[in-house]
């Protein structure tokens, strides 16, 4: 999946890519695992194990890859993809593994250790009891 860096929210920090998904596990493949790489860069692996069926996380893609690419490139690799007629559970031959649910871009909130030194705590969003 390719993203339009240019169509992606302001942000300082850089964004949160925000998926969710749905596997395609059963009693008989009870397992789904997705590997993402971002620009080339593997950065995360999920899985997902019978009986739950979705996940749901975040991706982070920095400020360095906003302003250096023109497009946000995801790449999965999808080692337990499985067609269910092998499986015995239908006739369908596709290999199915996950099913895109959604993906938001987020901006990505400063971390404490990112504001400016000399700010009052309020600035810094520190609450008082």
């Amino acid at each position: 999946m390719e993203i339009d860096a240019g169509e992606l929210p302001p942000a300082s920090e850089g964004v949160s890519l925000h998926f969710e998904l749905r596997a395609f596990v059963s009693e008989r493949h009870p397992r789904q695992r997705a590997e993402f790489a971002v620009n080339g860069m593997d950065v995360k692996t999920i899985e997902v194990n019978y009986p739950a069926n979705t996940a749901t996380f975040n991706l982070p893609v920095s400020t360095h890859s906003l302003r250096n690419e023109d497009k946000i490139a995801v790449h999965l690799n999808l080692p337990d993809a499985v067609s269910p007629k092998s499986l015995g559970i239908g006739e369908d031959t596709r290999v199915l593994s996950f099913g895109l649910v959604s993906v938001e871009a987020r901006p990505l909130k400063p971390s404490a250790s990112s504001v400016p030194a000399g700010r009052s705590d309020a600035e810094k969003g520190v609450g008082h009891e």
